[in-house]
């Protein structure tokens, strides 16, 4: 039998960056004490100042890309489910706002994956993604009138997506 005094830390559940634990404490001579405890785990204030940052349009540089998508990764690693919604919209924005990496598909993709994130009870976050995926057709829509194209599509009256789309 052991003469040192330990603690033994065992999870019993998981989800939403909140991890149930259980502790028990054993000491030589003495009764173990055992208690419940909940650990949470979320991003650290200087990364929720980047995004809240990059969320208002300031400082969109590409390696941002990058480290949304470590955020990302990192809020799957412990089960956040609504900080990696809100990377996953921060990413939608910078596929939709950064001319050297503007990916529509990838942006419309972030936003969808955000949406399915949320809560179902968290309306204003699914009316925000929905709002953006909506916006995904009418960046593109702009994008043709920039580039050289036949004048129909220069036409603002011109719809690129049939009406029924809009439902």
């Amino acid at each position: 039998m052991s003469t040192a005094t330990t603690l033994y830390i065992r999870q019993t559940s998981a989800g939403k960056g909140k991890h149930a634990i259980l502790l028990t404490l054993r000491r030589p001579g003495q009764p173990d004490l055992e208690g419940e405890a909940t650990i949470k785990f979320s991003l650290s204030d200087q990364e929720r100042a980047d995004a809240g940052r990059a969320a208002n349009g300031q400082a969109w540089l590409p390696g941002k890309v990058q480290q949304y998508e470590e955020a990302i990764r990192h809020c799957q690693r412990i089960e956040d489910t609504t900080e990696e919604a809100i990377n996953h919209h921060n990413l939608g924005h910078a596929f939709m706002q950064i001319p050297a990496i503007r990916d529509l598909d990838a942006a419309e993709a972030a936003y969808r994956r955000s949406f399915a994130l949320h809560d179902p009870s968290d309306a204003l976050g699914r009316s925000r993604c929905i709002k953006q995926i909506g916006m995904v057709p009418s960046r593109l829509r702009a994008s043709c009138f920039a580039i050289s194209s036949p004048s129909r599509f220069r036409d603002p009256n011109v719809m690129l997506h049939p009406p029924s789309a809009l439902t």
